[in-house]
């Protein structure tokens, strides 16, 4: 038999309101810390699993969260969206998907349905520089933080890692292998927020350590494999003096590999690479990656932290994590006297 919010109340003896007190955390201060108690122990004894649809009706929530990525068949969000499940299962919260490509009508689409499904608040990544439909839901008053991007004009809190930081890991990694015609190959057009972070950190970089910045090694992508292959060929073409190639994720970087070993490139020797995400794979490449690592069970997490405290009322911080390079057979340094 399933118990019911009546009967945690009548076992207890207060009204079903005082329960719904104690459950929602709604008024406070209109319960007594001994009736709180009383409650909570009754709730723990009969082992009481309140009804999400119940709770929603009583307390003006329907204690769901939306989150809208990018595509949920890029393995790139499997970790992200595994932190945000397990950190909403332990807040007793649903999750909603609202899923789209790098697209800003599917984008807006996307952020409009989770809406009209009455989440609490939305977990969001986006892509585009000035993200309209999420700086008006955010002014509106409901929940939202960022995810992996910060956006211009969009007043939420993020969470993500330091994509500049990291960039500029990367490339002083290369400079200091003692490579000088570095490539990028980066997702900036559009204004992608964090691909302009790290193609700002490959610049830096290479500026800080007296190195001309040259526009003919700066190829525009996006993240997937298909762009880093299309890269590399036409890098061969502008630039076959070039000797390392920053990637502006895994994906990118497995893209280029396969290209340049097709037309008898030998990587590292005749090319070094590095990756941005610390994908499964890049370790199981014939040619093991080295890359950056985001720590993203950590971030889906902490964004589900932000966006619990938003829908209690309470302030969320930014949140910025650090980037970590892991150092494989991809960039040709030695693996073993390098930290």
């Amino acid at each position: 038999m399933r118990i019911t919010l009546s009967d945690v109340a009548r076992e207890a003896g207060v009204s079903v309101v005082t329960v719904s007190r104690v459950i929602n955390g709604t008024y406070p201060d209109k319960v007594g810390a001994e009736t709180r108690q009383k409650v909570l122990d009754t709730i723990e004894r009969l082992n009481y699993k309140p009804n999400v649809m119940a709770r929603g009706l009583l307390g003006g929530r329907t204690y769901l969260i939306g989150v809208a990525i990018n595509n949920v068949a890029d393995s790139f969000f499997g970790d992200i969206l595994q932190g945000i499940h397990d950190a909403a299962a332990a807040a007793d919260l649903g999750v909603l998907l609202g899923t789209r490509r790098l697209d800003v009508g599917k984008d807006e689409s996307a952020l409009r349905e989770l809406q009209s499904r009455g989440v609490d608040g939305i977990i969001y990544y986006g892509t585009t520089r000035h993200p309209k439909t999420a700086i008006h839901l955010a002014r509106e008053g409901l929940p939202l933080v960022q995810i992996c991007n910060r956006h211009e004009g969009l007043e939420a809190p993020y969470v993500m890692v330091d994509h500049f930081k990291g960039a500029y890991m990367a490339t002083k990694h290369l400079l200091g292998l003692g490579h000088r015609r570095i490539a990028h190959v980066g997702a900036y057009l559009g204004g992608d927020p964090q691909g302009v972070l790290r193609l700002n950190g490959y610049k830096k970089a290479l500026e800080d350590n007296g190195t001309k910045i040259e526009e003919r090694l700066i190829i525009p992508g996006d993240y997937t494999w298909e762009s880093g292959y299309a890269a590399a060929q036409e890098l061969l073409d502008r630039a076959r003096d070039a000797t390392a190639i920053f990637a502006s994720s895994d994906f990118v970087a497995v893209g280029a590999m396969r290209a340049l070993q097709e037309v008898g490139y030998h990587v590292p020797d005749d090319m070094a690479i590095v990756g941005f995400d610390d994908m499964p794979f890049s370790a199981w490449q014939d040619v093991p990656l080295t890359t950056i690592a985001q720590p993203k069970l950590e971030m889906g997490a902490a964004a589900v932290d932000s966006l619990v405290r938003l829908i209690d009322g309470q302030k969320a911080e930014h949140v910025m994590f650090e980037p970590r390079l892991v150092i494989r057979e991809s960039c040709g340094a030695k693996v073993d006297t390098l930290a």
